[in-house]
This record gives structure tokens, C-alpha cells and sequence, in this order.
């Protein structure tokens, strides 16, 4: 079968095109087989893959995951995906991306729904293979110790399937899609069954996902007022072990809207959050809190409720903002708390 010369030519051929009928999974192994090895699909396999892509849909799901993420898992994933696309097999593999398809967006967009999340998915490669354009050199570690790429690059490539059925048009010809983020998780909970993704992969990219918008959202209040320590605090309180994903990805998703110079303030931005998460949340938010719930039965005479958590968080937020907060501010915020005084620190 020539086997050994497409090795040499680094090249993946079928032998038969019926071994798409018999298997439809090597469908999407052909592309797994290539990105993992770098090679080539020939031209008439990448025909052969068009012409039987449907047959995927009565694929399970716990047969074709496993590819999937192995195709995600190499450094350059990009151009085939874009193959699996031009296929038709990747919308087979994802129906809910097929609406995406010349669902036209606002005029800070350059693509429609489906192509700007190629292109969102090709700069998150290009930042995860060179994050030094983000990331201080000394916290590309750390950063990526909490960055699960695989599930990263799956997160955004459906981080907008929510679109399509949100689109709306006012009556200035504004399009909005209010409430995207929100319709695009719950879709992906489908999804996430459908492929059999353990509760912990999907848990990741459905927080992803309905989060995606949240460190635009801190930019575009911080143009229009500083952003303050508190405000900071919160949002790493809220991505504890997120937080880095969320921020490389919401630079990603940014640089496929427009021309790139239009996105540069705003990872930017993203680099101080980073900045400030690993040198400074990160270290303080590792430190022991000042109370506990025992120190509020204890010290205060309160009974255990669902309150003690909001109390403890509250007095850990304030901890984390003022960085100076002692034992005694500690207990003393707790009591205002409890009595449903405001925080005075």
C-alpha cells in the first residue's frame, strides 16, 4: 500500500475509503494521526472525509473525546481544524456550530460568529506557544500550571455557540448578543454529555465559557474609572483557579475581533491582572485566614449558619484588599456582620 513512502512523504492516506464506512471514528482519527505526527492529508482522503462525514453522528461519544482531545493536546491543532471544518466534519462533530455560519455580528467584528472563533482559536495557540507576549517571562510557570490547554482551546472554540440564538437587531441596525455567554454554557452542558467529559473537564470549560465576557467587562469599567484593589480582589476571589485561563482567553477571543493594534490595551490590562494575581493575590490568599468559623462561635457567641460563610469571605476580602487587616479588625468586622452593619474597613 505505499505505506512506507507516505511515512517518507509524511503524508496520512487512506488505504480504503471503506474503512470510513466500517468505522466512522477514523474520520476523525485521520486528523488526530496528523496533527499528532505533523503530517499532510492527502487530497483525495480529505475528499473521502467530506463525502462521509455525517456518518459521525451515530459515532459515541466516549469513542471520539479521546481524539478529539488528543488533537487539541498538540501545539499546532489550528490548520487542521480549519481542514475539519472545510470537511464539514467538525460541525458534524459540533452541530451547534454550524449556525455560526454567516451569523453576522457588530462592527467591532471582522468575521461572522463562525470564522472569528477560528481565528480566536488559531491567537490562543499563537499566545500558548509564545506566552511571553502576555506573560511576564518569570510567571509563564505558574501560569501554565493552572492552565489546562486542551480544555482551554475546546472552551474556545465554542465559547460563542450561544450566538445564534441570542442575536438580536434593534432599530438602529445595532446587532446584540445579550445573554450569549449564559445560552452558550447551557448548551454546552449537552455537549458535554454527549462526549462523556468528566464532571471536572466539564465543569472548566462551562465556567469558561459563561464567564468569557468578565475581563472585558473590568476593562471597559476601568476606561471609565480606575479599577480599584477591592475590585481586583474580587474578580481573583471569584477565579481562584481560573483566573489564567480566563484572562489568556479573553485575549484571544479580543484579538479575532478586529485589526490587532484595536485589542493591545486591553491585554495589557490582562498582563496587570496577571501581574497581580501571582505576585500579589496569590502569595496573600496562601497566608492563614485571620478567623474561623470557630473564632465566631467562640469569640462571638454566633450559632453556625449559612451566614458564617459570607462572614468569613467578607473578612477574608477585606484582609486580601487592605493587606494590614489585624485579628482584632478581623473579629470586630465579623461582629458589624453579623449585626448586619456594613463593613467599616
Amino acid at each position: 500500500t505505499e505505506g512506507r513512502k507516505d511515512l517518507a512523504e509524511k503524508t496520512v492516506r487512506m488505504v480504503s475509503e471503506h474503512a470510513f464506512v466500517e468505522d466512522p471514528v477514523r474520520l476523525i482519527r485521520t486528523f488526530r494521526i496528523a496533527a499528532v505526527l505533523n503530517f499532510k492529508i492527502d487530497s483525495q482522503t480529505l475528499n473521502a472525509v467530506k463525502f462521509h462525514a455525517k456518518r459521525m453522528i451515530a459515532s459515541p461519544g466516549e469513542r471520539i473525546r479521546p481524539e478529539l482531545l488528543k488533537i487539541l493536546e498538540t501545539a499546532n491543532a489550528y490548520p487542521y481544524l480549519l481542514q475539519m471544518a472545510d470537511t464539514g466534519l467538525l460541525q458534524t462533530v459540533f452541530p451547534e456550530m454550524e449556525p455560526m455560519k454567516e451569523c453576522s455580528q457588530n462592527h467591532r467584528h471582522i468575521y461572522d460568529v463562525f470564522h472569528h472563533t477560528l481565528d480566536a482559536y488559531k491567537k490562543l495557540e499563537d499566545l500558548l506557544n509564545h506566552p511571553e507576549s502576555l506573560i511576564p517571562p518569570n510567571l509563564i510557570d505558574a501560569a501554565f500550571h493552572q492552565i489546562d490547554r486542551p480544555l482551554l482551546k475546546l472552551a474556545i472554540l465554542l465559547h460563542d455557540i450561544g450566538k445564534p440564538c441570542t442575536r438580536t437587531e434593534d432599530s438602529k441596525g445595532t446587532i446584540h448578543f445579550y445573554g450569549h455567554e449564559k445560552a452558550g454554557a447551557a448548551m454546552f452542558r449537552h455537549i458535554a454529555r454527549r462526549l462523556t467529559l468528566s464532571n471536572k473537564e466539564a465543569d472548566y470549560v462551562n465556567r469558561i465559557i459563561e464567564n468569557h465576557l468578565r475581563p472585558l467587562h473590568l476593562f471597559t469599567a476601568s476606561r471609565r474609572h480606575p479599577l480599584s484593589r477591592r475590585n481586583r480582589v474580587r474578580f481573583f476571589m471569584r477565579f481562584p483557579d481560573l483566573c489564567p485561563a480566563l484572562l489568556v482567553h479573553a485575549v484571544a477571543d479580543a484579538r479575532a475581533k478586529t485589526i490587532p493594534d484595536a485589542s493591545q490595551p486591553f491585554a495589557e490590562f490582562a498582563a496587570g491582572l496577571l501581574n497581580d494575581f501571582f505576585l500579589q493575590f496569590k502569595p496573600e490568599s496562601e497566608k492563614p485566614p485571620l478567623i474561623t468559623g470557630r473564632d465566631l462561635i467562640l469569640e462571638l457567641g454566633l450559632t453556625p449558619s449559612p451566614l458564617f460563610k459570607k462572614i468569613l469571605l467578607a473578612v477574608e476580602e477585606s484582609r486580601l484588599v487592605q493587606r494590614s487587616l489585624t485579628r482584632e479588625q478581623a473579629l470586630q468586622l465579623a461582629k458589624n456582620l453579623s449585626n448586619g452593619i456594613s463593613e467599616p474597613y
